[in-house]
């Protein structure tokens, strides 16, 4: 799960917020210096390298290969002719191929890669809904706002790590899936108790940011996965777009609270189940091949059904990674496919 590490840091930041503030003790400085923080990313173009897959896809081969040779020799290892020799001929084929270059509107010209997009547009838009809640409401629970928002920011932490487990335990379709709807529950169970509960109020609260936290770490990955290579870029970037709106009503989901208590979680928990049951409609990525062209990303990942579950087969990926390792030749795709089925 390569997202994690952003989360451990996005959790990290979150229960440093309410101290900072603390001490600046002025919204407009603490405004500005958690914002000018975020001009280190400029040079970010210039310290982290293009993806290696996505520059295979384009055909660009030689930035592809100095990419991995690098990564390979941080890591002590050393690409073999063999293995130089492949990824030149897969850039090859890519570069001769029609549809190098695609943009996130080429996902809906065709209908499996349109359903499975506009899935992921609402499964983002209302996970954003439900964890951007969930982080706003903490000023309701407990009596002091600092101590209230550290501690249940500090529950994602263990939720980082645990969900590095359970995606190669269950997959990344049942993870997302079932800690959404179980997060939609509590909030549900919140509205329906009375508000002098406050006890179990804030335990069931933090339960739901535990579970809604570790949906965020699978969806992070997830629909990376789900999109092919040659659109990916554009297809994310226009999904966070569309989810991110939904960041502009979760502060009024929450002012509703002036209203009742429960408003806030009652919305919170239909979203939050909604979202985790259209999730079935998504394949399961996990231990299967990922699409680089828009044609793969029509045609992969058929044939699953609603309970199928990869992990029971992920010796078979196991072996084909120490395969090779020890000829240092890369597998073909069907190769792949083959011990896979």
């Amino acid at each position: 799960m390569a997202k994690v590490p952003i989360m451990i840091f996005l959790t990290a930041g979150l229960c440093a917020m309410p101290w900072l503030a603390l001490y600046l003790h002025d919204w407009s400085t603490f405004a500005i210096v958690i914002h000018a923080l975020q001009f280190i990313s400029v040079s970010f173009p210039w310290v982290v390298p293009e993806s290696a897959r996505w520059l295979l896809s384009k055909g660009r081969t030689k930035e592809t290969v100095d990419i991995i040779t690098r990564a390979a020799h941080m890591n002590k290892k050393s690409l073999t002719p063999e293995v130089i020799r492949e990824l030149e001929e897969f850039g090859n084929e890519q570069k001769n191929a029609k549809n190098t270059q695609a943009s996130a509107l080429d996902l809906l010209k065709t209908p499996v890669l349109r359903l499975r997009f506009l899935v992921l547009c609402v499964m983002w838009l209302v996970m954003i809904l439900a964890y951007d809640g969930h982080v706003r409401n903490s000023e309701h629970i407990g009596s002091n706002v600092f101590v209230s928002f550290t501690l249940v920011g500090i529950v994602e932490l263990p939720a980082n790590f645990l969900i590095i487990v359970l995606v190669e335990k269950v997959g990344r379709r049942h993870t997302t899936s079932i800690t959404r709807v179980l997060s939609g529950v509590a909030c549900l169970v919140i509205a329906a108790i009375p508000e002098t509960y406050t006890t179990s109020i804030m335990a069931l609260a933090v339960t739901g940011r535990f579970l809604i936290a570790m949906s965020i770490n699978v969806g992070q990955q997830y629909k990376v996965e789900v999109l092919p290579t040659v659109a990916r870029g554009s297809g994310t970037g226009l999904i966070h777009i569309l989810g991110n709106l939904s960041g502009f009503i979760s502060p009024y989901v929450v002012y509703l609270s002036k209203i009742g208590h429960y408003l806030p979680y009652t919305i919170l928990g239909l979203v939050s189940i909604l979202g985790g049951s259209i999730c079935v409609l998504l394949p399961e990525t996990f231990n299967q091949i990922l699409p680089d062209t828009l044609e793969d990303g029509e045609t992969f990942f058929t044939g699953q059904g609603y309970c199928y579950n990869p992990c029971a087969g992920n010796s078979t990926f196991q072996d084909l990674n120490s395969d090779a390792e020890n000829t240092g030749r890369i597998p073909q795709e069907d190769e792949v496919r083959e011990r896979v089925a």
